[in-house]
């Protein structure tokens, strides 16, 4: 054996007894100190997503029509159409509470009138004191609204001051039904056999079924809504100006994290954070500025809480708005200007759905049954 291999062989040895001894040395820290402190990790920056403002084009008119099966109009009047009592319609697509004033001209249940349009095509009148209703149980001199209609067009459900009123579309025929108490909100669930109710002045809320069976949830009216997959969401406004995403379980609430909605940190004094509806996995977030003069629907990830869409509407170019609702997972459905309009978030667009001659000074009102919409 020549003398470079006898040297290469000595070195190869010394770094292996090298090597052995650094592990013997690690192996006697770690039996002194436990796991070795891997130190902090690397800082990952916060993900901050920046989405355009989106605003309406003026000149609704030229928008397009929605693919819908709603009528394009509501009746400009009354008179000629049929009674719903003598041609129940079985199912309707639209209810629409015409222009209510405050204080109304005249008291209890013959103040209110609503007109309901079949899935025949044609419109139908219920002056609601043909319900035969007692006007002591009438809710008062307020704007009493179109009320709910469920999502399969079947049942029509309104308030009262002692339980909800339901009424049965294939018979024309209303009952009082649930808690003989005051009721300040109704709103069907997606199934079309439940109710959310809310109960009294600072309301507590039910769930009621159409068999008569009544539970207690969790949270107050206005505090979380039922998604279209069941589950129950709401959020809050954190002291920085975001919004916190939490799904309740079982009555915990569980948080999924929180975004930054810039125009929440801008003016939170100003602004009150107005519930969140869900549908595939999406919330969609109403801010309004008191007292009425903006407002901003904002669409945001509930598992995953991240910035998606932000509307803003101006209320001094357009007569009346109120809060949207989702149609379908990619479609919000929001009564201002001209009626009912369409706003497809992700896309940007706008469609016209119905024209409604809004009132000046009044309020009018309807609700949609969302899987006759479709």
């Amino acid at each position: 054996m020549d003398e470079c291999e006898l040297t290469r062989r000595a070195n190869v040895g010394r770094r292996r007894r090298l090597l052995g001894a650094r592990l013997v040395l690690v192996a006697l820290l770690v039996a002194c100190s436990g796991t070795p402190d891997p130190g902090p990790g690397p800082v990952r920056p916060e993900r901050r997503v920046v989405v355009a403002v989106q605003e309406p084009p003026d000149e609704v008119q030229t928008w397009p029509w929605l693919d819908s099966r709603l009528p394009r109009r509501v009746p400009a009047s009354i008179s000629g159409l049929t009674r719903l009592a003598d041609d129940p319609p079985g199912r309707a697509t639209v209810v629409y509470h015409p222009a209510e004033r405050v204080p109304e001209p005249v008291d209890g249940w013959a103040s209110e009138t609503l007109l309901l349009h079949g899935i025949d095509g044609r419109w139908r009148v219920l002056p609601m004191d043909e319900l035969g209703l007692d006007d002591a149980i009438w809710p008062g001199h307020d704007t009493y609204g179109a009320g709910s209609l469920s999502p399969d067009g079947r049942w029509w459900a309104g308030r009262s001051r002692a339980g909800v009123v339901l009424l049965d579309l294939g018979t024309g025929r209303g009952e009082i039904v649930g808690a003989r108490r005051w009721v300040s909100e109704v709103q069907w669930r997606d199934d079309s056999r439940s109710l959310v109710v809310a109960l009294g002045d600072r309301p507590r809320t039910e769930l009621l079924d159409l068999s008569g069976r009544r539970s207690t949830l969790s949270f107050r009216s206005g505090e979380a809504s039922a998604a279209d997959d069941g589950r129950w969401w709401s959020g809050r406004a954190t002291d920085d100006g975001r919004w916190e995403s939490i799904e309740w379980l079982d009555g915990t609430q569980v948080s999924h994290g929180a975004v930054e909605l810039p125009e929440l940190r801008r003016s939170q004094s100003e602004q009150q954070l107005v519930g969140v509806e869900v549908a595939g996995g999406r919330g969609l977030l109403t801010l309004q500025r008191s007292p009425y003069r903006t407002l901003d629907l904002v669409v945001v990830g509930v598992s995953t809480p991240e910035l998606l869409a932000h509307l803003h509407l101006n209320a001094r170019n357009r007569r009346a708005f109120r809060d949207g609702e989702w149609l379908d997972p990619e479609t919000v459905l929001l009564q201002w200007g001209p009626g009912l309009v369409a706003w497809r978030p992700l896309e940007g667009t706008f469609a016209r759905v119905m024209d409604v001659d809004l009132p000046r000074d009044g309020f009018a009102s309807l609700d949609v049954a969302t899987d006759l919409a479709r």
